[in-house]
């Protein structure tokens, strides 16, 4: 009796142990499947980050003559870049006078003319602007000052030098001698009119 329990008890050993066999066979089939899964899924992925790179490459290729173009223009401007400097500082230095010439005329009034204009030293301030002219009375010169103050940013401290009474071909006139600081250039970019005024007669 105690043989035939031994060879039962063997025989539950047995396939006690074929079923682990078989278990651990099962493990490492599917860890086999789940690796080639996984090996063939990063091989994909290389080809396909390969084909991107190459087709980034041929890009670049295509890109480049454009790229080395941008890169000439880009040269070519810094080496004109002072030049273009220079250029428009003196546009906008040309467009100044303009202006400050501009509103010099929209300040002299009717019955007023202008004999001379010229340029003084540059004072603390900035550069004086001196204008000589004749008029037919004192209060056409005030109105004068009053005009180049009120219609022109570009003027300031507009002093009276000097008026004196004078025989013109057509009477008695007033000539006088104004003198104003003209704002600097660099804090005076443009000129702003703030008046229309009467038009200038000016010789």
């Amino acid at each position: 009796m105690a043989n035939v329990n031994l060879i039962s008890a063997r025989r539950a050993e047995r396939v006690r142990l074929s079923r682990i066999a078989r278990g651990l066979i099962g493990s490492v089939g599917l860890t086999l499947i789940v690796g080639l899964a996984s090996a063939g899924t990063m091989t994909l992925r290389i080809m396909m980050v390969k084909n991107e790179l190459a087709g980034i490459q041929r890009e670049l290729g295509r890109l480049a003559p454009i790229r080395t173009e941008i890169e000439t223009n880009d040269s070519e401007r810094s080496a004109l870049k002072p030049k273009l400097d220079t250029l428009n500082e003196a546009r906008l230095r040309t467009r100044r006078w303009w202006d400050i010439l501009e509103g010099l005329k929209r300040a002299v009034p009717e019955q007023t003319w202008l004999t001379g204009i010229s340029m003084e030293g540059r004072g603390e301030a900035g550069p004086t602007l001196r204008m000589t002219g004749t008029t037919v009375s004192q209060e056409r010169v005030g109105e004068t000052m009053l005009r180049l103050s009120e219609q022109s940013s570009y003027y300031s401290k507009v002093d009276l030098r000097y008026t004196q009474a004078a025989q013109g071909l057509f009477g008695d006139v007033v000539e006088f001698e104004l003198a104003s600081v003209i704002q600097p250039f660099e804090l005076q970019p443009a000129a702003e009119n703030k008046g229309t005024g009467d038009e200038a007669k000016t010789n």
